[in-house]
């Protein structure tokens, strides 16, 4: 083989690598806890009302959008949507309830560092295809 054919054998597994690391990373849409847990990672630690959005449906579509309006002039004003805190929110499931096949309902615990912060409630559906999306939230505070 040649230094160039090498090179670009190299070249290709990396991209290849990169393409199934990448595409790893999205949520099995088909799976529902881990559309409810991916949506938390991009709305609760990440801050990313956008992205939360691309797994959304309805009411908490319209949601995430209007709060998007609100902090819009923020963000272009130079502000930063990267959390403040110390520590980085995480979440725990503490409830699932499914309704029937294509509906259920999870309820997750939000922590700050050790103090439990708020719950949060939200509802899936699966679409035809067998894809879940989140169609409502909302937050329900810590006894």
């Amino acid at each position: 083989m040649t230094p160039e054919s090498n090179t670009r054998r190299r070249l290709l597994a990396a991209i290849v690598g990169a393409t199934g690391v990448i595409g790893g990373c999205a949520p099995k849409r088909s799976d529902a806890e881990a559309v409810g847990a991916e949506f938390l990672e991009r709305y609760i630690v990440r801050s990313d009302q956008a992205s939360a959005a691309e797994l959304s449906e309805g009411r908490a579509k319209t949601m995430l959008e209007k709060e998007l309006d609100e902090v819009r002039s923020v963000r272009a004003a130079g502000g930063s949507r990267e959390r403040l805190d110390e520590e980085r929110p995480s979440y725990n499931l503490v409830e699932r309830s499914d309704n029937d096949p294509g509906a259920t309902q999870m309820m997750y615990e939000i922590v700050q560092g050790e103090v439990k912060s708020a719950r949060i409630v939200m509802n899936l559906n699966r679409d035809e295809s067998g894809n879940w999306s989140v169609s409502n939230f909302g937050f329900l505070p810590i006894d």
